[in-house]
């Protein structure tokens, strides 16, 4: 029994996803000290291969189409593989060539092979994966071999097709195996600042003899999130006219760090606001300004206008918030006072 119970643990972590690595993520076949027995990914950080059976029941089928989860379908991976013509098992094989692979091939089983990326993206945006298909099967075999390249955010639920990631056929033949085809594309920016994006290469099922595709050279890398506000100050004459404000607006200096679009408000007190009958916000504007010192006229509105032109003094907050191409926002406030 505890032999048993072992050996039901082993296959369960076995079968377990991935974890999520830091970016980047990058992966060769070159070691291939990392595969040694079959269905065993645990040497490999980040990357786990699933057999995909029942994912489809169409031979021929298009792979941007086998969006479901294929999590629970077998963990497969045919480990120290050396001669992918005579090799038939189809799924999932490592190859030990003088360029080592890892490489798929569907079956009447394995309906869709595919290798699952686990990785996060907290910290990161513009998400690109890169990656070689390699035709390594220089047997009579000869089909259209089509691989697609599917994303997620979490480990669960259906994958999104990338469309930029498609190749119709990775394979020529038959008995050539010299084709490379060179996949880049950039994710969503659904996949960025996520804890879990799970990257999916995935084939299927093909009419006529399936061929072995290896997935080579694998790059997941991003360029650091900007997480940091602008860099803004605020500033303002501390007592105006009130005539020559209520006619010409409050200049504001406005001095950025970088581009940013600004939204500036006057702001009255509460008390004089309800005395009014106005709304506490009495002006505003909205600018995108460059980097440097800028002059920017804030405006009242039209009532807000006429009722403050029978007051001697109005005491105001201008307010600023400057908010960056990446959504980043800081505010700024300074105090005035408009005398007749």
């Amino acid at each position: 029994m505890a032999l048993r119970a072992l050996l039901v643990t082993l296959a369960a972590s076995l079968a377990m996803p991935a974890s999520a690595l830091a970016l980047p993520l990058e992966q060769g076949w070159d070691d291939t000290g990392l595969i040694l027995v079959d269905d065993d990914w645990s040497g490999v950080a980040g990357i786990v291969g699933h057999r995909g059976d029942g994912l489809t029941a169409d031979v021929g089928a298009d792979p941007q189409t086998i969006v479901g989860d294929g999590a629970s379908t077998p963990v497969d991976v045919l480990a120290d593989r050396t001669s992918p013509n005579t090799l038939l098992t189809g799924g999932i094989a490592e190859l030990e060539l003088a360029d080592p692979a890892v490489a798929l091939q569907p079956s009447e089983m394995a309906d869709a092979p595919h290798l699952v990326l686990s990785f996060d993206t907290i910290g990161f945006a513009g998400i690109k994966v890169s990656y070689l298909l390699r035709d390594l099967d220089g047997s009579e075999d000869d089909a259209l071999q089509p691989v697609a390249l599917q994303y997620r955010v979490g480990a669960s639920g259906d994958y999104v097709n990338v469309a930029a990631g498609f190749v119709a056929d990775a394979t020529t033949g038959p008995e050539l195996a010299e084709l490379v085809t060179p996949v880049e594309v950039a994710l969503p920016p659904e996949a960025e600042g996520r804890p879990l994006v799970q990257v999916r290469v995935v084939t299927a099922n093909a009419g006529g003899s399936d061929e072995w595709v290896g997935v080579d050279d694998i790059v997941v890398a991003a360029t650091a999130a900007d997480v940091d506000p602008p860099a803004l100050s605020l500033g303002v004459r501390t007592t105006l006219s009130l005539t020559r404000a209520l006619r010409h607006g409050v200049p504001a200096r406005v001095t950025l760090g970088e581009r940013a679009a600004v939204r500036l408000e006057l702001r009255i007190r509460p008390r004089l606001a309800r005395r009014l009958r106005l709304p506490a916000a009495v002006g505003a504007a909205r600018v995108e300004v460059e980097p440097g010192r800028t002059r920017v006229p804030v405006r009242f509105r039209a009532r807000a206008r006429h009722k403050l032109s029978a007051l001697q003094r109005v005491r105001l907050v201008l307010r600023a918030v400057a908010t960056d191409s990446s959504g980043n926002s800081k505010g700024a406030a300074a105090r005035l006072t408009l005398r007749r």
